[in-house]
């Protein structure tokens, strides 16, 4: 089932929206790779929210995914950045460059139903595929996470327009460990390593114990090639 509800996903957008015709969208936080999007900490009543969920639903679902390769089972867990991004084929920014997020784990979870815009998703260059075939595409609610070292990117709208709220995750009191799991992540993918047998054989295990949700994807893989 979907991590977050529609009303919820409708009450961000609407604050979100809100907002912005007080303040405008920001289009340059992120440096070489902006998103025309809001932090959610203008957002007080998503603010709200968002803590809650994170402590009850989100971080729960990325110690199950992840935990196994974070110290101390990823207890340490934290948002760093969070925010909401505007799509809108109408002269507004409509994809977003394939990059590598500064954290150690990212996710995006979609605001806004499929059948109102055309193309997006979120494109990984570790699938393998190019254009829309390597675009991953989530209905509203509906999240992806993956480390943040895999190549990707927000692949273009032609259509209507598109939400999403992204979040960068760190682990605090664990910078170093985070600069090399980082670092050997970005070595592997470019190397094209696959996964091996351990991590796939653990991620069937979950899958089968049902600790990944089915409207989640789980996007650990530092390879070019492959199944994911």
């Amino acid at each position: 089932m979907p991590i977050f509800t529609s009303e919820e996903c409708q009450s961000i957008v609407f604050e979100a929206e809100r907002k912005a015709l007080q303040m405008g969208w920001t289009t340059n936080r992120h440096g070489n790779y902006p998103t025309t999007d809001l932090p959610i900490t203008e957002l007080p009543d998503s603010l709200a929210f968002f803590k809650v969920a994170l402590v009850e639903r989100i971080y729960p679902l990325l110690r199950s995914q992840f935990g196994n390769f974070l110290p101390d089972g990823g207890k340490n867990l934290r948002v760093a950045d969070g925010f909401v991004v505007k799509y809108d084929s109408l002269g507004g920014q409509t994809e977003l460059r394939p990059h590598r997020d500064g954290s150690v784990l990212s996710f995006n979870i979609a605001l806004n139903a499929m059948n109102e815009f055309e193309g997006g998703g979120t494109w990984f260059a570790s699938l393998g595929e190019d254009g829309e075939g390597a675009s991953l595409k989530i209905d509203r609610g509906e999240i992806v996470s993956h480390s943040s070292s895999l190549l990707h990117g927000g692949y273009g709208i032609t259509k209507g327009t598109r939400y999403i709220m992204v979040c960068f995750v760190i682990l605090e009191g664990y910078d170093s460990w985070s600069m090399r799991f980082y670092n050997q992540g970005e070595i592997c993918e470019e190397q094209g390593t696959r996964l091996s047998e351990k991590l796939t054989a653990l991620i069937e295990e979950a899958i089968k114990l049902g600790m990944i949700r089915s409207s989640s994807w789980l996007i650990f893989r530092m390879s070019a090639g492959g199944t994911q």
